[in-house]
């Protein structure tokens, strides 16, 4: 299976794949042309409920009710408008998107519509998932769900993270696609950046580990430094705008991996997964240099600024490296 479909791109700086949130769902079509199967069905509405309950007390932006929302199984798609208002079409294998017609197939993102505020979301509904035989140790219900609370954290930063990469300097040299997924693409074969990577990863979960928080201010405080001196010594030339625009992928990939162990492990109507196993089996997958690295700067925060969220999921572009600047810096 492609890790293309979980991810979320920017391409030529135009358009985003992230993903949205949506309103909860009701049928109002009197004679669908197609059929969700019933636990397709009720997969989406419980996928809502966590994500909603998930987002309680986070203080963002939560934007739950201007997203079109696009699922599809083999043979069917249904979209939900913002009203909540359902409608089912009958497609022969390629579904039709705002982008164009595409294969049914494993897929999550999402993008901004042409509605100013709007946006709209895409994800295959698990039976697509089982069919292509995906495996994880825990159910394709429940991981499913993880991606789906993932991709919708983003579409609430999208306002503010994607003007921000836009905007760093030198960011149209970058080889395109511009995406979470780009630093791991250029640097993948570097065994010496690699093993990097992996060491920091391994640091700042050591130092989120420590009971003693002067502990772990301390050895967060040294993975940081590792981390930007590899940056210094790798991100040169036209690589030079990787280390502003890495950082915003760190923040929004790791901020969705933590919200998504969110919703599987805390919301009442999730699977409620015991921690070490949602986090094992969901979030530290170790298929994603951004997404690891990402939650583990996630949880040294959690540490020392539980307060965090709010700022990821609010008006601010600040990054989680920002923030973990700032924690570091209080007596």
């Amino acid at each position: 299976m492609s890790t293309r479909n979980l991810r979320w791109t920017i391409i030529a700086l135009t358009a985003t794949a992230c993903a949205s949130s949506a309103p909860a769902i009701r049928d109002t079509t009197a004679t669908p042309a197609c059929e969700i199967s019933a636990p397709d069905t009720a997969w989406l509405n419980t996928s809502l409920a966590a994500v909603r309950e998930a987002a309680l007390g986070l203080g963002g932006d939560i934007r739950l009710d201007q997203t079109e929302i696009i699922v599809f199984d083999a043979s069917c798609t249904l979209i939900v408008a913002p009203t909540g208002e359902r409608s089912f079409t009958a497609h022969d294998g390629m579904v039709s998107l705002p982008i164009g017609r595409t294969p049914a197939v494993i897929t999550s993102f999402a993008a901004p519509s042409a509605d100013p505020g709007g946006a709209y979301f895409v994800m295959a509904l698990p039976s697509i998932w089982e069919s292509a035989g995906f495996k994880s140790e825990i159910s394709v219900h429940d991981f499913t769900l993880g991606v789906f609370a993932h991709e919708i954290s983003h579409v609430w930063q999208l306002p503010t993270y994607f003007q921000s990469i836009r905007s760093v300097t030198g960011v149209e040299r970058l080889p395109a696609p511009v995406d979470d997924d780009m630093v791991q693409r250029i640097f993948g074969e570097d065994e010496r950046f690699q093993r990097g990577v992996v060491a920091e990863i391994e640091a700042f979960r050591w130092a989120a580990r420590q009971e003693d928080p002067e502990a772990v201010g301390r050895l967060a405080r040294e993975a940081l430094g590792q981390l930007r001196e590899r940056w210094k010594t790798h991100f040169t030339g036209d690589y030079r705008a990787l280390a502003e625009v890495q950082a915003t992928f760190l923040t929004l990939e790791g901020s969705g991996q933590w919200f998504a162990l969110r919703a599987l492990t805390a919301s009442p109507s999730g699977p409620r997964l015991e921690p070490d196993l949602a986090l094992r089996a969901f979030g530290q997958r170790g298929a994603k240099w951004s997404q690891d690295l990402g939650l583990a700067l996630a949880a040294v925060l959690d540490r020392l600024d539980p307060g965090w969220p709010s700022s990821v999921y609010g008006a601010d572009d600040m990054s989680l490296i920002d923030l973990l600047d700032n924690a570091l810096a209080q007596p």
